[in-house]
């Protein structure tokens, strides 16, 4: 089995356009990113290929989940549920894009995404399994991670 290499730049840069182009939220790569406010709502999605299996981990705060299922529903609304709906589905497109990128004509295969809701303490100890992390700013207030767990 060949190790599956990732890039953290390119990993920026996928999250980034997915944000920006699937819930409208502007992301600065560079912006020094706040501290995590808790509960950090998590998003994790695992996959298998010919070359390897492994999680993909999308984080963020509440308030920055509702921003994105605000845009994406186009407003208000109706519950806490669909905030972490909009988290698992921008995981689904970043994985997308990601394993397509990664494995080719050959694919993988994905679940559906689990969110939870964690402590700083237990979120920062997953990522400190993360073969790749990124960590981006999204309206200049929110902190989201995205990590790759191999």
């Amino acid at each position: 089995m060949a190790a599956i290499e990732i890039d953290a730049h390119r990993i920026t840069q996928i999250l980034t356009e997915v944000l920006q182009d699937a819930s409208f939220v502007l992301i600065d790569a560079t912006a020094r990113p706040p501290a995590w406010q808790e509960p950090v709502m998590q998003a994790i999605l695992g996959f298998s290929a010919a070359d390897g299996d492994g999680r993909l981990l999308l984080a963020t705060t509440k308030a920055c989940a509702r921003v994105m299922a605000e845009n994406m529903c186009a407003g208000e609304l109706d519950g806490a549920q669909q905030a972490d709906d909009a988290l698992g589905e921008v995981l689904n497109i970043v994985t997308g894009v990601l394993t397509a990128e990664l494995f080719g004509p050959k694919g993988c295969s994905f679940g559906l995404p689990k969110i939870s809701h964690s402590d700083v303490s237990t979120h920062e100890a997953l990522l400190q399994q993360a073969a790749c992390s990124v960590t981006v700013v999204a309206d200049e207030t929110h902190r989201i991670a995205f990590a790759a767990i191999i």
